[in-house]
């Protein structure tokens, strides 16, 4: 071979190795290649413009919202002939809560005992919004999903948002019978009063709770209330059954009492 072919070869082999390399570089390092959007923007189509051979892909990666935390330093507020003591109370309960998320906003007991503490001194919305915060990071709680229930039903009025709160804890834990009791209660004073809502919801109870008392005596009242003595006896009948097998003497003679007034 040739000194001049012998150099033509040589640089052919170094072009193969580096192209090599570089497309060795490019796929490892192009592997995620990310463009970033928001959750409430519409994608636009990527300006990049990528070619070559190679194993990577192109992906659109949505970028995570902060959560912001409800203000601690939201101010104390107290109804007019809130004695004294209570307000000291409370607003030490308050800052010492307070205080602790400031170090630890991650603790979730402060964050639930602090809205309690906004609650108590009728600061419901402060305890809303300390409430749906935790659900962000606990959706599965229903104790909160309750409470932002008779929240919104007892003292912000918003009862679409209440029945909603309620259906969403019902269906993480129907074993819990006062749920069922609270949304009766909205349906019954509040909400789809002229419905079969109120109703339906103790029903639903019964088929996941059954022979429980409780909700048997609240749809026998049901029925009374609303003219049917039928159907209130039924109920009333089938609770008093139930109470007799369990040996409850008490129960017995309301239920005996409230059978003979229909």
């Amino acid at each position: 071979m040739g000194k001049n072919k012998k150099m033509v070869f040589v640089g052919i082999v170094l072009a193969i190795l580096l192209l090599a390399g570089y497309g060795f570089f490019f796929k490892k390092q192009s592997s995620r290649l990310v463009a970033p959007i928001t959750a409430t923007s519409t994608p636009a189509i990527s300006p990049l413009n990528v070619q070559g051979e190679g194993d990577f892909t192109v992906e659109r990666v949505p970028l995570e919202e902060e959560i912001k935390a409800p203000d601690l330093s939201r101010p104390i507020v107290f109804s007019d002939g809130v004695p004294a003591e209570f307000r000291r109370i409370m607003t030490e309960r308050i800052e010492k809560d307070s205080i602790e998320l400031r170090k630890t906003p991650d603790n979730f007991d402060a964050w639930l005992d602090l809205a309690i503490q906004r609650k108590t001194i009728d600061d419901y919305k402060g305890a809303a919004e300390i409430w749906e915060y935790v659900l962000e990071f606990q959706p599965n709680n229903s104790v909160v999903l309750g409470n932002l229930g008779e929240l919104h039903h007892l003292y912000l009025k918003d009862y679409p948002k209440s029945e909603s709160y309620y259906k969403a804890a019902i269906s993480l834990d129907p074993s819990r019978v006062t749920l069922y009791r609270a949304l009766h209660e909205l349906y019954k004073y509040s909400y789809k009063q002229n419905t079969s809502a109120a109703a339906d919801i103790l029903k639903e109870g019964l088929v996941k709770n059954p022979d429980n008392t409780d909700l048997l005596i609240l749809l026998g009242a049901y029925y009374r209330d609303n003219g049917d003595k039928q159907s209130a006896r039924v109920y009333f009948e089938q609770a008093l059954s139930i109470a007799k097998k369990n040996q409850n003497q008490v129960l017995v003679d309301a239920l005996e009492r409230d059978i003979s007034k229909l």
